[in-house]
C-alpha cells in the first residue's frame, strides 16, 4: 500500500491506494476496474501493466518466431534435402568438433557400386530413390547419435562417435555392405546396387587432423573400388 497523509482542520486526511503490486492485490481480492473511483492514480497504473505486458507477449512472441526461424534456416543449410541426412557441412562441422576436442571416433566413407547405370536406366527418379533407399538403411542400421550424411552424388560419410576400435569398425561395415546389397526396385524395375568402403579409426593416427582424415578415408574408399568394389578397406590396412 501507499498512503499520502493530509493535515486538515480537526484531524487528518489519509488517501491509501495500492502501491507497485496493484495487479497482485486486484487478483488477491477480487477487484475490477469498476471498484475504483475514476480519479484513483492506480487505474493509470493498472492500464500501464497491461500495456506492458501485452508489449512483453508480443516481444516473447517475436523472439520465439526469430529464434525458429534461425533454427530452421540453420536445418536447411546442414540437410541434404533428397535424403534428409546431414550434408558436408554438418559433416566437416562434427570432423572438426571431434578432432579439436580429441575424442575417440570412426570415419568411414562409402561410395555406391554401378549407380551410373542405375541412373543411366532407370533416369534421376530412379537414381533419387536409390539414395532415398540408403539413407533409410543407413538410418536403421546405424545408431541417433552417429552422424550419417551424404556428401554429394552417390557418396556418403559416417562419423561413428566414441567407437575407436577396427573389429567393431570392420563389424559394422560388413553389415551395412550386406543390406545395402540388398534387392531394391523403382517402379516395377530392378536397381541393385552395392557400395564400397574406406574405414578410419581416429586411435589409427597420431595427430586426428580434419583434412588429413578425410583424405585417408578416401584412399581407402578407392583402394576398395581397385580391388574389385563392394569391398571394406582400412587406411593402409587389409581389404576384406
Amino acid at each position: 500500500m501507499r498512503a499520502v497523509v493530509s493535515p486538515m482542520a480537526g484531524g487528518t486526511l489519509l488517501n491509501v491506494s495500492f502501491g507497485a503490486s496493484i495487479a497482485e492485490a486486484m487478483r488477491c481480492l477480487d477487484l475490477r476496474l469498476t471498484d475504483f473511483p475514476a480519479t484513483e492514480l492506480a487505474v493509470d497504473m493498472l492500464y500501464q501493466l497491461e500495456a506492458k505486458s501485452a508489449a512483453m507477449a508480443a516481444s516473447l512472441r517475436l523472439a520465439q518466431q526469430m529464434r525458429g526461424a534461425r533454427d530452421a534456416a540453420e536445418e536447411r543449410a546442414t540437410t541434404d534435402s533428397l535424403t534428409g541426412l546431414g550434408n558436408r557441412r554438418a559433416f566437416e562441422d562434427q570432423l572438426n568438433r571431434l578432432c579439436s576436442n580429441g575424442d575417440p571416433f570412426s570415419l568411414m566413407l562409402l561410395d555406391l557400386d554401378h549407380f551410373k547405370q542405375v541412373n543411366d536406366r532407370l533416369g534421376h527418379p530412379g537414381g533419387d530413390y536409390v539414395l532415398q533407399q540408403v539413407a533409410v538403411i543407413l538410418r536403421q542400421e546405424l545408431r541417433q547419435e552417429d552422424t550419417i550424411v551424404r556428401l554429394g552424388g552417390d557418396e556418403f560419410a559416417v562419423i561413428l562417435n566414441d567407437i575407436a576400435n577396427r573389429k567393431r569398425l570392420r563389424r559394422i561395415a560388413v553389415r551395412l555392405k550386406t543390406r545395402l546389397q540388398g534387392q531394391m526396385s523403382f517402379e516395377g524395375q530392378n536397381c541393385r546396387v552395392s557400395a564400397s568402403f574406406g574405414l578410419l579409426c581416429s586411435c589409427d593416427v597420431d595427430v586426428a587432423h580434419p583434412q588429413q582424415m578425410l583424405v585417408d578415408a578416401d584412399r581407402a574408399l578407392y583402394a576398395s573400388k581397385r580391388a574389385g568394389r563392394g569391398r571394406v578397406t582400412f587406411h593402409k590396412r587389409e581389404i576384406v
